[in-house]
């Protein structure tokens, strides 16, 4: 049994450099289920467990798939758990993961702040502050500097002077870039700018500006001028941005007291996509760290260096900076992937071999394990009375028996460019696909070393690729005619599906009663089903003007044993357990008491409606990790993102056996 506040043993730090495809996200999962396993050999509950866990990645998708895939490993563990004790172990772990630190690196600082509110109150940050995303950080930026520009206008000076000079030698437009430009990437005015500057003019044949020196220093003031615009903004609506979570945190954490009660919380720190850290998020996920001392907390770091968002010398230098601040650390490296076939392996490794010769990081060539991919290749041709011209024709590419994949024809560079609203080719292909699935038959396994025998075929072995998602529409409207489960590739609209639309619907009235529109709209969903005559209906016993609210509730009254008493009563008891359970988890228990999870599997698009609800409560989870905590908050911020226009791409489907895929190229 290791001391309390200490690693277990046989578990230090280490740094896995991995490549695309060699099983990064595997790595990261291996660790978490050893650390787990250990932890209840050293007697810990299976909360403790996941207590001593901070997981760190960085973007909300890979946190939601990483805690996605925990979850799974932990009820295969659960599973085989050979006793009781075993079994009510994992079971701890598996209820205790939704509120588990694993998320995004913003995240983690969001919620250490908020779990310290004193200490972060004395560095600035106020209390109940909210996080401005990417874009509201870039729109107040601009807000910031239009109100910046105003100001000095008025005021007159230097600054303005500056700003008069600028724009007389660049143009207004190319100031405010370059000011924005600096304000985000920081300012600071240093001999080394003038001198590179200077040269760069003396390399190009020009004498050095003598202006230039001036120039820079007016962009230096008014990029300080705006940004303290900016901060006045920041703090009139008590919010931070991405920076500044980065910022205070780091300075909360070196705090030397908090430091060491926030260490004393974490026994394993975890970090994904570690290449794609900044050096300030480096440096505070060494202060998160410690400093090195044997059976002390334990860092774990998986990334490429070849892969990095700031520049392979980037990478480098965080993956060396690790090293030399952690000279214990092992490292790893995973050489074999499952992205690429051998022809095209060995060519990606002949050209980074060769690119990354005298790097400090050397290219580690990859390996593929030795499979046997069966496919075949069929082509179809379009028939006579579907073309539009001679010459055009279709095709389709089978991969295991003929016809399971269907490919369009212009991905293929024939003729074929159907006009808008043109569904003949659409028509075709619903035609043929229904008809090979009526003629049944197998689909052996792709990989001839998967461990799967062959399967019957079905809608999730066809796909149908499009060189646009212009006429994405024609095809999934002729497959959806045929009852053939069909769902598009990734689009955009996510907060403009209607069954996340229902689920927010469903928040609104829970915590906003007066909230009319949403309470309609919830009430005609399929969750309840109720009609406009039955709603109408209603309002026949209550006076004129009553809201509907009231009318509802009149109604329940009337008829004590009926469907409308039974939703009345439903929604009120959701509404008064707001507080007991966290957003996600309630939502789900009125998920599960609506009988709502059996429709939205058996929609007509493959179980796309299914999943986008379970992304959606992973975005709520995640808002929960940041801290915020209640159902009221949560509905405030989808709100805001449905207000801002921001949007992205539908949930990902497991298509095996259940739908078409059409996709775009």
């Amino acid at each position: 049994m290791s001391l309390p506040g200490t690693a277990p043993p046989g578990l230090g730090d280490e740094i896995v450099v991995a490549g695309a495809g060699t099983g990064k996200t595997r790595a990261l999962v291996e660790r978490v289920l050893r650390i787990l396993r250990l932890g209840r050999a050293d007697g810990k509950n299976g909360r403790e467990a996941v207590g001593s866990l901070l997981v760190i990645t960085f973007t909300r998708a890979s946190a939601n798939e990483l805690q996605r895939r925990i979850e799974q490993a932990v009820r295969l563990e659960r599973q085989g758990a050979p006793d009781a004790p075993g079994r009510a172990y994992w079971k701890e772990v598996l209820d205790a993961l939704p509120a588990g630190r694993i998320g995004t690196i913003h995240g983690a600082c969001a919620r250490l702040l908020r779990e310290h509110p004193q200490r972060a109150l004395r560095l600035g940050v106020p209390l109940g502050f909210d996080i401005l995303e990417e874009a509201d950080s870039a729109t107040l930026r601009e807000e910031s500097w239009e109100a910046t520009r105003q100001r000095l206008f008025r005021s007159g000076g230097l600054a303005w002077e500056a700003y008069l000079e600028l724009a007389s030698t660049y143009g207004p437009d190319a100031v405010r870039e370059l000011v924005l430009g600096r304000m985000t990437r920081g300012f600071e005015l240093r001999a080394e700018d003038l001198l590179d500057q200077a040269d760069r003019e003396l390399r190009t044949g020009r004498s050095p500006d003598p202006g230039h020196p001036r120039r820079l220093q007016a962009l230096g003031l008014l990029v300080r001028e705006t940004q303290e615009t900016f901060r006045e903004a920041e703090r009139a609506g008590s919010v931070l941005t991405f920076d500044d979570l980065e910022a205070q945190t780091l300075a909360l954490v070196r705090e030397e007291q908090t430091g060491q009660r926030i260490r004393g919380t974490i026994l394993h720190l975890l970090v994904d996509e570690f290449q794609d850290t900044s050096l300030r998020q480096v440096e505070l996920i060494l202060a998160l760290r410690g400093p090195e001392q044997p059976g002390a907390r334990t860092l774990f770091a998986v990334g490429d260096p070849h892969q990095s968002i700031y520049g392979f010398r980037g990478a480098v230098g965080t993956l060396r900076q690790v090293e030399q601040r952690l000279p214990s650390a092992r490292r790893t490296t995973l050489a074999e992937t499952h992205r690429f076939a051998d022809p095209l392996l060995r060519t990606v490794n002949a050209g980074f071999t060769e690119l990354f010769r005298n790097a400090e990081f050397p290219y580690t060539p990859v390996e593929a394990p030795e499979v046997t991919y069966r496919t075949e290749v069929q082509f179809v041709f379009l028939p006579e009375e579907h073309r539009t011209r001679p010459g055009s024709r279709a095709g389709a590419l089978s991969p295991g028996v003929p016809g399971p994949a269907v490919v369009d024809p212009t991905a293929l560079g024939v003729l074929f460019r159907p006009s808008p609203g043109d569904d003949r080719e659409a028509r075709f292909v619903a035609d043929w696909i229904e008809q090979r699935l009526r003629q049944g038959g197998t689909v052996p396994p792709w990989r001839a070393d998967d461990g799967e025998g062959p399967h019957p075929l079905g809608p999730g072995d066809v796909a149908i690729l499009l060189s646009a998602r212009t006429h994405q529409g024609l095809f999934l409207r002729e497959l959806r005619r045929r009852k053939i489960p069909a769902v598009p590739g990734q689009s955009r609209g996510f907060l403009r599906r209607q069954e996340v639309l229902d689920v927010l619907n469903l928040v609104s009235t829970l915590v906003a009663p007066e909230d009319t529109v949403s309470l309609y709209a919830l009430l005609r969903s399929p969750y309840f089903a109720f009609s406009d005559p039955d709603i109408a209906g209603w309002f026949a016993g209550v006076p004129a003007g009553a809201s509907l609210r009231l009318a509802f509730e009149n109604a329940a009254r009337e008829e004590p044993d009926g469907s409308v008493a039974a939703s009345w009563h439903l929604l009120e008891d959701l509404s008064a357990r707001t507080g007991d359970l966290p957003p996600a988890a309630l939502i789900r228990e009125a998920l599960d008491r609506l009988g709502a999870w059996a429709p939205l599997a058996d929609d007509d698009r493959g179980g796309l409606a299914l999943a986008n609800v379970e992304k959606l409560l992973d975005r709520i989870r995640e808002l929960t990790r940041e801290g915020v905590s209640t159902l009221e908050g949560i509905r405030g911020k989808l709100t805001e993102w449905m207000r801002s226009g921001e949007d992205e791409g539908e949930a990902e489907v497991e298509l095996a056996r259940e739908a078409v895929n059409v996709l775009s190229v």
